[in-house]
């Protein structure tokens, strides 16, 4: 009885290890063929206005022209980032202010022909038109396939993240930005863009780090035509950093900021203008930031100096340029010392 019983036993024991080999080899299999996420391609740019003086470049070039010198660059990204800073309406009123932006709606598709994949609306300058403008902004963007980050149809879904799915990776944008618009009340319930509360930034980062595999933020704030972030500024962005979030893209100063690299993460205090009908010349130079992306973050970046050659933006390799290019050297310079600083 005895005998038969340990026989018994056995037989079960040795159909249980089967069994768990078998599900050992399955799930060794599946993990084999699961797709894995691969690297992507970030591109941010600094500020795009397409109205005011831009609007007779559109009008007599087309809002292609405007992006021609550096399509091949936001075509050739997986993710393509831009700072809107201005209405898209055709007829919503401008508001009485000093500066005020208002671009055709059809520039947004000439946004999307060039690559870019996100605008950002969290600016000083998106409800130029007031609410009305924004709703067209939004309207307009989404009818081009191009996403919008820091505005929405009220003031919680402004705030809500971004989150795009690129070759297996889930990559969550956040937009803020410290200026309320002028001339403008935001309500809970009307459309409004994501003002910056540094008190709640982070908490935020942190729910959107757990919704993605990398968090990206983007800032419109600083200085304006400050060559220096504030003590502020880099205290916070340390902060939003230590939160989670990989990648900060910051805009609003007009002129180039230092690229920090901090705890693996990438700090652009300002990228400065894109495409801008800019009258000074450190208002001319803009950078191009470049991260691969992982599941653990930023695996490298690089800057890409521009300038804007009549009113529209052109890319500066740093081997072709001489001291007697004024422009163009002056760029290389200011780029190539604000990198210098990310290792300090």
């Amino acid at each position: 009885m005895i005998s038969r019983t340990i026989r018994f036993r056995s037989r079960v024991v040795g159909r249980g290890l089967v069994a768990s080999s078998a599900i050992a080899v399955v799930m060794v299999v599946a993990l084999l063929l699961w797709p894995r996420a691969q690297a992507v391609t970030l591109i941010a740019v600094g500020d795009v206005q397409l109205g005011r003086h831009m609007a007779d470049d559109v009008k007599r070039k087309g809002a292609d022209w405007l992006f021609a010198p550096t399509a091949d660059i936001s075509r050739g990204a997986d993710i393509a980032f831009c700072n809107l800073e201005c209405a898209l309406s055709a007829d919503a009123p401008l508001l009485p202010k000093r500066f005020a932006f208002r671009a055709d709606p059809d520039c947004a598709h000439a946004l999307a022909r060039a690559g870019y994949d996100v605008a950002c609306l969290a600016n000083n300058h998106s409800m130029d038109c007031h609410i009305a403008g924004l709703r067209d902004t939004m309207r307009a963007l989404t009818d081009a396939g191009v996403a919008y980050v820091g505005a929405g149809h009220d003031r919680h879904a402004a705030h809500d993240p971004l989150i795009l799915h690129r070759r297996g990776l889930r990559i969550a944008f956040l937009a803020r930005s410290m200026f309320i618009p002028e001339g403008v009340v935001l309500l809970d319930d009307r459309p409004a863009i994501a003002i910056l509360d540094p008190d709640a930034i982070a908490g935020d980062v942190r729910a959107a780090a757990r919704a993605a595999d990398v968090v990206v933020v983007s800032l419109h704030w600083g200085i304006e035509y400050s060559p220096y972030p504030s003590d502020w500024q880099r205290r916070l962005a340390h902060q939003i950093v230590d939160a989670g979030a990989d990648v900060i893209i910051g805009h609003h100063p007009h002129c180039i900021q230092e690229v920090e690299r901090y705890r693996g993460a990438v700090i652009a205090y300002s990228l400065g203008n894109f495409v801008f009908d800019a009258s000074r010349e450190r208002a001319r130079h803009g950078l191009t930031l470049r991260c691969t992306l992982s599941a653990d973050g930023v695996i490298d970046f690089d800057t890409i100096p521009t300038v804007i050659d009549r009113r529209r933006p052109r890319p500066v390799c740093r081997n072709q340029v001489r001291p007697g290019d004024s422009m163009e050297w002056q760029a290389c310079v200011e780029a190539a010392d604000l990198l210098d600083r990310r290792t300090r």
